[in-house]
């Protein structure tokens, strides 16, 4: 994988977004060491403060000084382990400190991060990472009662491309390098300096995977299609220089980065990370440490801020609620308090619109040119939104990869609109992939698994309305041999397979049903 890849001579309108400002020179490395400068002795950077219960290591508070060691530690550390730059480095880790830190190291290195979500096994991460060919696994020892460290070993086996497992956390396995001592210990010295003829804001920055029918598929962005993605919620919310961020979205995703990781170096505050289910907490941290904006999952946005105590938050200036699941929004309940809020609507990981709620009620999504903020007649265009003539969502813009043969410069995205007052809802897809709470899954990938692990002639995985999770997987079957196998002796087959493959949780059927009239093609004749 060279890192060179996205440069800014694969968008047509580039040289557009040069001349409006939204494109420029500045690299995310460049925003952090900058906000370092202004505020060196202030913490920017914090752990979940219950991180302990979870990883087994104390919660950290790092200032600006601190983490612009650790990042420089790090990509010394990379260096010397002979890593290249354009190498990639696939880092699969829950939201605690090491996460932004590392992204940071590998910038600083010239190595391209590859972010996966905490939740992949092995299967989905074998099939996602083979196109990308990372030289190293980064992953902590523990979360919970599972161990990402030891997991990416059996990992880097089934791929030739890997060279290292990178660790943190107590009791590294076998044949993994430890980089507790770069966090802990940083000796400060700086990296050696690259050498480059492109243009680094325009080089591959970090690289999120989007879901398939079949699978995963990496989607590079470089510095300057993070930034622009940044500025829409930061610019929609108002945010000011030096404001602190809460954050319970998972920073290893396009809409999770975009409104966490991307706004903390855009604005130059503070970046509080947390889990999304330790509310108490959250509530803690939002009034101890003078919170301002609060991002959360979208589709519990209500609910989260009725169990918050934002009454006694007087520094929270407004909660960002996230839709990975575009088609929750026009459901979305309100946030009662007089809390201004944001909505973040992501197509998955090819753009995302942030707009204010409009008397506490969610607005529909704009089409054509959609400016940042709303209200900002001379804000900069952030997305382009077009709907075919079959209610196909399309995209392009200066946050949006876009494929150079694309008619137009326009990216298909796999959603379906249907036109609404001033904009569009998101009704559907039309590529068989599924979101369950908030996580995509490749429905063709789910049939696959059970057409290997047991006796059927044919099998469809679907996706059903869930009134909490947005979807959940339902499975229909026809065994290949009514006489010789019961349905409860299959259903147990593909359960029990389901577990030995290390399947992602959120993939597995929550009903697997026996259905003869299914055929070979999944569908009922």
């Amino acid at each position: 994988m060279n890192q060179m890849q996205i440069t800014l001579s694969q968008d047509p309108a580039a040289e557009t977004y040069r001349k409006s400002g939204v494109w420029g020179r500045a690299t995310l490395d460049a925003l952090f060491r900058r906000n370092v400068r202004r505020e060196p002795d202030r913490v920017i950077l914090a752990d979940p403060p219950d991180r302990e219960t979870f990883t087994g290591q104390a919660a950290k508070r790092l200032k600006g000084q601190d983490c612009d060691r650790i990042v420089s530690a790090l990509a010394q550390r990379f260096q010397e382990l002979g890593l290249k730059p354009g190498s990639v480095i696939a880092i699969q880790s829950p939201n605690i400190v090491e996460l932004p830190l590392m992204i940071l190291g590998c910038l600083r290195a010239g190595l391209l991060p590859a972010v996966i979500p905490p939740l992949w096994r092995e299967r989905d991460l074998v099939g996602a990472l083979e196109a990308l060919a990372p030289k190293a696994l980064f992953g902590p020892t523990q979360v919970d009662d599972d161990l990402p460290a030891d997991r990416l070993r059996y990992v880097a086996a089934a791929l030739f491309s890997v060279r290292f497992v990178l660790s943190v956390g107590p009791q590294t396995p076998d044949g993994v390098v430890a980089l507790d001592d770069c966090f802990e210990r940083p000796n400060g010295r700086e990296p050696r300096a690259l050498t480059t003829t492109a243009e680094p804001a325009d080089t591959a920055a970090i690289v999120t995977f989007r879901t398939t029918a079949h699978g995963h598929a990496p989607v590079l962005r470089s510095h300057n299609h993070w930034i622009a993605a940044g500025l829409a919620p930061l610019l929609e919310a108002g945010m000011e220089p030096g404001e602190a961020i809460a954050t319970c979205m998972m920073q290893s995703s396009f809409a999770g980065l975009s409104t966490g990781f991307m706004p903390w170096l855009l604005a130059g505050g503070a970046l509080h990370l947390h889990q999304p289910i330790s509310l108490e907490v959250l509530g803690r941290t939002l009034v101890d440490d003078n919170v301002n904006r609060l991002v959360v999952p979208g589709s519990f946005s209500g609910e989260l801020a009725a169990k918050l105590p934002l009454a006694e938050t007087q520094s929270l200036r407004s909660v960002i609620g996230v839709f990975s699941d575009p088609r929750r929004v026009a459901d979305a309940r309100p946030i009662h308090g007089g809390i201004d809020t944001v909505d973040v609507v992501a197509f998955d990981e090819w753009g995302l619109v942030a707009r204010r709620r409009r008397g506490g009620r969610t607005t529909p999504c704009p089409l054509g040119q959609v400016r940042h903020p709303e209200n900002g007649a001379n804000g900069p265009i952030l997305l382009e939104t077009k709907l075919t003539t079959s209610g196909r969502l399309e995209l392009r813009g200066p946050m949006t990869p876009t494929d150079v043969a694309a008619a137009g410069g326009y990216q298909s995205t796999g959603f379906a609109g249907r036109p609404a007052d001033e904009g569009f809802f998101i009704v559907g897809r039309s590529d068989q992939v599924a979101c369950v709470g908030g996580l995509a899954v490749g429905l063709d990938d789910v049939s696959e698994v059970l057409r290997e692990i047991a006796p059927v002639k044919a099998v469809r995985a679907c996706a059903v309305v869930d009134p909490l999770f947005g979807e959940r997987i339902e499975v229909r079957y026809a065994p290949s041999d009514l006489a010789t196998i019961s349905g409860d002796m299959i259903e147990t087959q593909f359960r029990d397979a389901f577990d030995h493959l290390q399947i992602a949780p959120h993939k597995v059927p929550s009903r697997i049903v026996a259905d003869p009239t299914i055929t070979a093609s999944g569908r009922r004749p």
